[in-house]
């Protein structure tokens, strides 16, 4: 994502980016373009095989509208998806209230979500381009981007947290509240479940981890503003999924669809099907052995989450990317002797 320090979206940062991953990185990967300061940026960004602008809320802020616009503009004409934080300054700052981390999922409302996807969907018709809508929150949000569906080229993902999660339920799971703190907000109980709902019945496209890896110390915040929003979930949404398909809430072919599939259709990748002669990405899953969410054994620098002490009923064996093991479970190394 283009939202790191600097933002990626100049092409020297860019190439920065694709060069150190080059170095680092053991999985597949591409880079999302950030919005440019000079639209001439977006010329050259084809050739580094750039497949979506991310456009957070704080750019239509610092940028204003007109000049999205012609960002969407020229994103259609190049033939560049969009992939939309959608959440409007304006309304989050109409709606906003009091300041404080406990009551976050009040100060951004859920109706900031509707306006921006209204204000999308029509630049989307106007331009004819492709656009994703990610992190959505309220079930009205879904049923608004369905409604559209067929009319414009539009698709979207819910976070493992907004479907699990209430912001109460958050809060009673963790230690301190800026634990729970997440762009867009956990919503309540009964919301969330509706949006479970919509997710158990194929009414999205692709659930995300929305893997934020900010440390506890920039967790254990009481300032409002100076609070990281953020979960760090990448190395627990395959257990927690795969778990629901073992209590038979998820079938599947929902889990490999949700999470492997339609993000594969939708950023134009590989779809990593498996068949002879296929590029060999995989992952090993042991569907007898489950373990419990612990935190201080994450990968990430991050140490903390609002599933600490959930129960999966599966375990990550191995991953294996383009014919080669990556990654192997401590417990399982046995296989490689």
């Amino acid at each position: 994502m283009p939202n790191t320090k600097p933002k990626i979206n100049k092409i020297e940062y860019l190439v920065r980016r694709i060069e150190l991953a080059k170095k680092k990185c053991k999985v597949n990967y591409f880079i999302h373009f950030g919005i440019p300061d000079e639209l001439d940026e977006l010329n050259e960004i084809r050739k580094f095989d750039v497949k979506m602008i991310k456009v957070f809320p704080e750019d239509i802020e610092h940028y204003g509208i007109n000049y999205i616009e012609n960002v969407v503009k020229k994103c259609s004409e190049l033939g560049i998806d969009l992939i939309i934080h959608p959440e409007d300054p304006e309304l989050l700052k109409f709606y906003s209230g009091i300041k404080l981390i406990e009551k976050h999922h009040e100060v951004r409302h859920w109706k900031a979500e509707i306006s921006s996807i209204l204000y999308f969907i029509k630049l989307a018709l106007k331009y004819n381009i492709k656009i994703h809508f990610t992190h959505v929150t309220h079930p009205l949000v879904v049923d608004l981007i369905n409604m559209f569906r067929g009319l414009v080229k539009v698709t979207c993902d819910v976070t493992i947290h907004h479907i699990l999660l209430s912001y109460d339920e958050c809060l009673d799971k963790v230690d301190h509240p800026c634990i729970c703190k997440v762009n867009p907000p956990l919503r309540d109980k009964e919301v969330r479940l509706k949006l479970f709902r919509k997710f158990l019945n194929n009414e999205v496209d692709v659930i995300v981890s929305d893997h934020a890896p900010h440390t506890l110390q920039e967790k254990y915040c009481n300032d409002y503003d100076k609070c990281t929003p953020g979960f760090p979930n990448l190395e627990i949404l395959s257990p927690i999924l795969l778990t629901l398909w073992k209590k038979e809430i998820l079938t599947l072919d929902q889990v490999i669809n949700y999470y492997s599939i339609n993000p594969c259709r939708i950023a134009k990748l590989n779809t990593n099907e498996i068949y002879i002669g296929n590029i060999a990405n995989l992952v090993i899953i042991d569907t007898s052995k489950g373990f419990e969410i612990n935190p201080e054994k994450f990968k990430s620098k991050a140490k903390y989450s609002p599933f600490t002490g959930f129960k999966t009923e599966v375990t990550i064996v191995s991953t294996i990317v383009n014919g080669e093991i990556k990654y192997i479970h401590d417990d399982y190394q046995f296989i490689l002797k």
